[in-house]
Order: C-alpha cells, then sequence, then structure tokens
C-alpha cells in the first residue's frame, strides 16, 4: 500500500478520534414525563433515561410555580435509567425538574427539563410536598452520593494515550526522511 495512504488513514482517524472525546459526556435522551408535556394523569413518578449508563449517586428535584421544591421519596439508578418515585401525586401546576447524575466517564452532569400537570388535582386543595432547604430528609432508598471521587477515569487515559500514540506515529510518518 502506498505510504501516502497510509499516511492519509492517519490522519484521518486522528481528526476522527478527537471530537469523539469531546462528546464523551452523558446527556438526558427522554423523560417522563418529557420536556414540555402536559399531563392530564397523576404524576408520581419521573423517569430519567440518559444515552450512557449513569453511576449511582444522582439525584433530582421538582420546583413549583411558586418556588416550593419538591423531593423524591425515594431514587432508584438502574444502567441508563434515574427513576423517582414522588411521595405522593403532584397538584395541577407548572413544574420545573432538576437532575444531577454522574456520568460512566466520572463527570458530574445537571440540567432541568418542564412540565405542566393537568390532572385536575388542584393545588389550593392540596400543596405539594414541600422540604425546607435547611432541614434535608433522610432518603434510605436513595443511594449515597459517593465521597470526594476522582473525576479522571482510567478510560480516559487509555483513550489519551491512545490518541497521542496515534498522533506521535502519524508525524514521524509524516516528517521522516524517505531512504535514498
Amino acid at each position: 500500500m502506498n505510504r501516502k495512504w497510509i499516511r492519509y488513514i492517519g490522519l484521518c482517524l486522528c481528526i476522527w478520534l478527537v471530537p469523539s472525546l469531546t462528546w464523551a459526556h452523558t446527556h438526558l435522551k427522554q423523560s417522563t414525563p418529557g420536556d414540555g408535556d402536559t399531563v392530564s394523569q397523576p404524576v408520581q413518578k419521573l423517569t430519567l433515561v440518559f444515552e450512557e449508563r449513569i453511576e449511582q449517586g444522582g439525584s433530582v428535584e421538582l420546583r413549583d410555580d411558586a418556588g416550593h421544591t419538591v423531593k423524591p421519596s425515594s431514587v432508584k439508578i438502574q444502567g441508563d435509567t434515574l427513576e423517582a418515585t414522588l411521595g405522593s401525586a403532584l397538584p395541577d401546576g407548572n413544574y420545573t425538574a432538576q437532575w444531577k447524575i454522574i456520568g460512566l466517564d466520572g463527570h458530574p452532569m445537571q440540567g432541568s427539563f418542564h412540565f405542566e400537570v393537568k390532572a385536575g388535582k388542584t393545588s389550593t386543595s392540596q400543596k405539594p410536598p414541600t422540604v425546607p432547604k435547611q432541614q434535608p430528609t433522610p432518603h434510605h432508598d436513595q443511594h449515597p452520593a459517593p465521597v470526594k471521587r476522582s473525576t479522571s477515569s482510567p478510560v480516559i487515559w487509555v483513550v489519551a494515550l491512545l490518541i497521542l500514540s496515534a498522533a506521535v506515529i502519524v508525524g514521524w510518518l509524516f516528517w521522516r526522511k524517505p531512504k535514498a
């Protein structure tokens, strides 16, 4: 095979691999209720599905229009799914779900989405269960957040080393002097 083609293929591989590292963080793929949804059924559970498997220690909380915080009674993480069970069904209103997770690569990620509940359960008959900010409620089913965990993953170092090695090989192929 012509050396020019080998160099070209090596350069293409390097260019192709570098952007994939910057997109390595996981993002929210879908949620139930979904972003912007208007739900006509009582909401007692939130399900968030991410692009990749997530680590234990994720959380989600809801805020209504009045600024009240609603924390789930339990949070279960399995694979790429975070499932938050609420103590009671949400009353009608607009909600913002704020989530925090730890991706497979060890990086913390956060985001939010909005939805509206119109299930016929008014907020005047029952207020959403609120938790004061000063007194966190213990969650027996929720997995504890990891204690000071390194954000670097061995996978990242291996991939970075492979890319560096490929760059050195491609550089050597491009700039070495041909034998006379």
